[in-house]
């Protein structure tokens, strides 16, 4: 598998960015980039998510126009002969953008043309890229078909069909498997090996330190450091790691500026930036504050959606019901074998997710034997809604609005990640009044129930009773005209 874009020359800058930067509205994204790109070298962008990596990039070949500094390529300034300086690069975008309409080969025969390759010239190129990437036994195929370190490949392979000098490869193993990455690592070594200039964004240690001979720290828009990468390394990291655990961020973040070094804090989800959360007056940990909120989340997404999108599919595509109808079976039989099916997937939903939660210690196994009843009462409810949400339904398009209306703000605002006493006060009278309110209070009464228990348990049975009628007057008539 061996790649051939430029032929070998001596190493030369062949691109620059000279103070680069982007903003939008007072919001700077990226603040004053600077830096060379040599043939046959690759340089590596390193940072986290929003460090500006990727606008950096778009601003390199021409898809961010930059609110100033400026990008040269060879003789072409990008932001004026942006056409013509990319018929010397190769785009790698974060995204595996292929045409599903074409298969495999017509996909290279396609994106050919768009640098006047055609003919024989281009059916030449794109077997040529296929064999050097290892997919010439799969020309055929659709691109569908194709696993998801096969589709980075094609889209390295398109990116060289012009045999560029310059390869932007924007986060290009995010999502591949150890095995997919190392393959797609070795296509790398080689473009640099052929002379060919690769600028790589990333946000793995160990990829940058794999492939990178310099390497640019970005954070929040700003090129914080620059080097090799082993010089990085023992300069930002240290060539010693300790790992403290059972003491506060603000105790660590003393010790770290007391003593000079670099610290981050790791910890589950929110957890480390929230801190305690006050319910009912009393102090809880978060983790276990938000693991009732979990459970009655997987109850909700698990049931509503098997009665809705599920049955749906049963009532109006594979017509199910009707077949089932003629056997002898009665209406209210099939309404509910299909209503106990959403229920009974709610109720695994919530148990697995319980069970989760008291391997971690957030729910001592007792709590969730008692709350068994509740996650299946909710996973009745959130189910015979779905099931009219279905009744409702001309076509699948259509679960969108029961989505956006009722299932997100539920979501949102029933304080299953926060107490709802936080939102202001019509936003907190709201969402007490929304099923997953009730019900999450109600799997939180290890911590305390609210004095309204009694009503949000009665409420639950009233909207359940309420949405099976509803249900029933929706489907029954689509049944029997």
């Amino acid at each position: 598998m061996t790649l051939t874009t430029a032929q070998p020359q001596t190493q030369s800058v062949v691109l620059t960015a000279y103070d680069l930067w982007k903003s939008y509205g007072s919001n700077h994204v990226v603040q004053g980039v600077n830096f060379t790109l040599n043939s046959g070298e690759i340089l590596g962008l390193l940072g986290p998510n929003g460090a500006g990596k990727t606008t950096t990039v778009g601003m390199l070949y021409g898809a961010v126009i930059p609110s100033r500094g400026f990008v040269q390529l060879g003789q072409y300034q990008i932001q004026s002969q942006g056409r013509l300086a990319r018929s010397s690069m190769g785009i790698v975008t974060q995204d595996d953008n292929l045409d599903p309409d074409f298969s495999v080969f017509d996909n290279l025969i396609f994106f050919a043309h768009h640098y006047q390759i055609v003919g024989k010239a281009a059916r030449e190129r794109a077997g040529e890229l296929l064999a050097q990437v290892g997919l010439q036994d799969y020309a055929k195929h659709r691109v569908d078909q194709l696993s998801g370190g096969m589709k980075r490949r094609l889209v390295l392979a398109r990116a060289l069909i012009n045999q560029p000098q310059v390869v932007f490869l924007d986060e290009p193993t995010t999502g591949l498997d150890p095995h997919a990455r190392q393959d797609f690592w070795k296509l790398v070594s080689q473009l640099k090996q052929k002379g060919c200039g690769v600028l790589l964004t990333t946000h793995y240690m160990d990829e940058a330190q794999r492939l990178c001979d310099r390497l640019i720290l970005l954070q929040q828009g700003k090129m914080i450091d620059q080097g090799t990468p082993e010089e990085l390394i023992e300069r930002t990291v240290g060539t010693e790691v300790v790992e403290i655990e059972g003491i506060s961020a603000e105790i660590l973040h003393q010790l770290a500026h007391q003593y000079q070094t670099w610290y981050r804090s790791f910890g589950y989800g929110l957890s480390p930036l929230v801190g305690d959360v006050t319910y009912h007056g009393e102090t809880v940990p978060y983790l276990q504050f938000i693991a009732p909120g979990m459970i009655g989340i997987g109850v909700l997404f698990q049931s509503f959606f098997e009665g809705a999108f599920g049955s749906f599919i049963r009532l109006k595509f594979q017509k199910t019901w009707q077949a089932l109808l003629t056997a002898p079976l009665s209406f209210t039989e099939v309404f509910l074998g299909d209503w106990l099916w959403a229920t009974t997937k709610g109720t695994i939903a919530g148990s697995l997710t319980g069970l989760v939660a008291v391997a971690w210690g957030l729910y001592s196994g007792w709590h969730l034997l008692i709350s068994l009843p509740l996650i299946i009462l909710g996973s009745m409810l959130f189910g015979v809604m779905g099931l009219f949400t279905a009744g409702i339904m001309r076509t699948i398009d259509q679960i969108n609005v029961p989505l956006f209306l009722f299932i997100v703000p539920m979501f949102t605002f029933c304080g299953t990640y926060f107490p709802r006493e936080t939102l202001p006060p019509i936003l907190g009278n709201i969402a007490n009044l929304l099923p997953l309110a009730a019900l999450v209070d109600l799997l939180r009464w290890p911590l305390g129930l609210p004095n309204f228990w009694f009503l949000q348990l009665i409420g639950l049975l009233l909207g359940m009773g309420l949405f099976a009628g509803l249900a029933w007057r929706q489907i029954y008539p689509q049944l029997f005209r």
